[in-house]
């Protein structure tokens, strides 16, 4: 599976690969959900991410992260995007 253009950019040179690689498996399992559905995946998600392991991201690396998957993402994914971040900032 190839990498999507903004988990190769270089400004996320310095996130650790095990991040990228938990954001790879929601990007490719997110595509065709509906909003209903991405909800109830982020939920599952979630959920495991609680254990004593789990990777947390600061909100530096939230805000490197989402501002590089704009960078290359066409404008209706942008506009997701800022109503996601919108919505999670509220």
């Amino acid at each position: 599976m190839e990498k999507p253009a903004w988990m190769q950019d270089p400004a996320l040179k310095e996130v650790p690969s095990e991040k990228l690689a938990l954001l790879s498996e929601i990007y490719e399992k997110s595509k065709g959900k509906n909003q209903k559905e991405l909800m109830a995946y982020f939920m599952q998600i979630s959920r495991r991410q609680q254990g004593k392991d789990a990777l947390t991201f600061s909100k530096e690396e939230l805000s490197l992260i989402f501002n590089t998957i704009k960078k290359h993402a066409m404008r209706e994914e942008q506009e997701k995007i800022e109503k996601m971040l919108e919505k999670r900032l509220h």
